[in-house]
């Protein structure tokens, strides 16, 4: 797939990060993985089988819960993604909500 090259705020500190897109190998939907130099940063999206088939090549559900808390907002801030439309309700009662994003590098 492709990669692009961005640089957020991270511990306050510039942190420059390759976005790799790819595709979930179960109905193709858009993988995105972050990778700072080559080893893997965070993997932010996620995959909801009947849903994440079905969205815009550009979109995907990000996953902002444990390893991955803060990085959507840092994503935002370098105009990287932005958000699209509601986020999904993922495992009630324990409130993880996934937004809908567009992936915009």
């Amino acid at each position: 797939m492709s990669e692009s090259t961005i640089t957020i705020n991270w511990a306050g500190k510039p942190l420059e990060l390759t976005v790799a897109r790819k595709k979930y190998a179960s109905g193709g939907a858009l993988a995105v993985i972050l990778f700072s130099n080559i080893e893997p940063f965070a993997k932010v999206s996620v995959y909801l089988p009947g849903v994440s088939e079905h969205l815009p090549e550009d979109c995907f559900y990000f996953k902002t819960w444990e390893e991955n808390a803060g990085i959507l907002e840092k994503l935002e801030e370098a105009d990287a993604i932005e958000r699209v439309g509601p986020s999904v309700h993922l495992n009630e009662p324990s409130g993880l909500r996934a937004p809908l994003v567009k992936l915009k590098v």
